[in-house]
């Protein structure tokens, strides 16, 4: 073979490898695994959810009201990431000296996991509620609780959470005593007695979250 041969063949083998090299580096790399399994799948994304809660001890000692525990009916929306803000009716029933209260609540929740309802969360939320003895007493009362809980799912769906805070409270009580009844007339004198407490607060729960 003459010296011009070898320096034909010589160039053609290096534009090759020159060339071969460029394709390896320009061609996509394939990032899936060899053995061939299926990504795993991502968790779901709740968006709402509904509850059934249980507050214990939500009013003094002194009050009458304090031998009934306050049931709330919660409609939550997750607003962005874990942060939710829910509202609901609110019922009170009891053997004391109000056995009939009603009234509404909201308030919000934030949660430290990825998910809504799903390991620690804090809360704040406000109550409004009216009370009758059927007879001569009625009032109103409005508090604001701070909780530290923790949601704990026991399914897809379903969630039990536990929370623990302070609770401060304002109550107006009205009476209303008729005396001195004349023919048809009778004089009737009313007394309101306000009432301010901050006590230890506790709520249950179970949860649908979808």
């Amino acid at each position: 073979m003459n010296l011009n041969a070898i320096r034909v063949v010589t160039a053609a083998g290096s534009l090759f490898t020159s060339t071969l090299a460029v394709a390896q580096d320009v061609a996509p790399q394939d990032s899936s695994p060899v053995t061939g399994s299926a990504p795993a799948p991502r968790p779901p994304s709740y968006r709402a959810a509904l509850s059934l809660g249980v507050a214990g001890g939500p009013y003094s000692a002194e009050s009458a009201l304090s031998e009934s525990p306050v049931i709330d009916f919660d409609l939550e929306r997750r607003v962005d990431g874990a942060f939710t803000i829910f509202v609901g009716p609110t019922f009170a029933t009891g053997k004391g000296e109000f056995p009939r209260s009603i009234g509404a609540h909201a308030g919000s929740r934030y949660f430290f996991g990825e998910q809504i309802h799903d390991g620690m969360y804090v809360s704040l939320q406000g109550n409004f509620m009216i009370f009758n003895d059927g007879d001569t007493k009625d009032g109103h009362r409005f508090a604001l609780s701070g909780l530290f809980g923790y949601a704990q799912p026991i399914s897809e769906g379903w969630v039990l959470s536990l929370g623990a805070g302070i609770e401060g409270s304002m109550t107006s009580t009205t009476e209303t005593t008729v005396s001195d009844c004349y023919f048809f007339s009778c004089k009737t004198e009313t007394t309101t007695e306000f009432e301010r407490n901050v006590q230890p607060h506790v709520k249950a729960g179970a949860t649908f979250r979808f």
